[in-house]
């Protein structure tokens, strides 16, 4: 949802986190429909979300220098987007990863 098209089902501490410090609202909730209408209805926790979700995923795969490696693309966008990511997204992604990191 939102800016960074951030699935709750595999973020829910990040979108957590960011709602509590962009909306000031506290939830443990992982109801991804109220998870979804509070991402979309704050331009900030969107960002947030999309940000807070970024920097841990891109550290936890190791924060890697070679960004024209297309096997740290599938790592990154496999636990950014999730696991069930379509092949045919993977490669619409990676023109776009292209496109923007050289």
């Amino acid at each position: 949802f939102g800016y960074g098209q951030v699935w709750p089902k595999w973020h829910y501490a990040n979108i957590q986190k960011a709602i509590l410090e962009t909306a000031g609202v506290s939830t443990k909730t992982t109801d991804e429909q109220v998870l979804g209408k509070l991402i979309l209805g704050n331009d900030d926790t969107s960002m947030a979300a999309a940000a807070l979700v970024v920097r841990d995923t891109w550290m936890g795969i190791g924060s890697p220098k070679n960004l024209d490696d297309y096997s740290v693309y599938v790592n990154f966008t496999r636990k950014y987007v999730g696991p069930a990511i379509s092949q045919d997204d993977l490669v619409r992604r990676w023109q776009i990863w292209q496109k923007n990191f050289r």
